[in-house]
């Protein structure tokens, strides 16, 4: 699959031990897209408007764990293609 560039704009935002994917769904939501040297985390998924796995595969061959911020539709909705996804992500300042 080609990424369909009329519904995704993507960025590789850092380059080196970890690199980062800024991923732009253009119904105004966006996804990051971390990748280590052993796995890969999705941060959250968007409306998903194309299958997200395919896509996320383009960028990585490594498996996927997905962490969804909070519970808003254009956050999360896309979720259960993946096989590992955390619902609560409990953030701290």
């Amino acid at each position: 699959m080609a990424i369909n560039r009329e519904i995704y704009d993507i960025e590789r935002i850092s380059r080196g031990q970890y690199d980062i994917w800024k991923i732009y769904e253009r119904h105004e939501a966006t996804m990051y897209l971390v990748c280590g040297s052993e796995r890969a985390c999705l941060i959250d998924t968007a409306y998903g408007l194309t299958d997200l796995k395919e896509l996320v595969g383009e960028l990585t061959k490594l498996p996927v764990s997905v962490i969804n911020t909070h519970g808003h539709v254009d956050t999360y909705y896309r979720k259960g293609v993946f096989r590992h996804f955390s619902q609560d992500c409990k953030c701290s300042t």
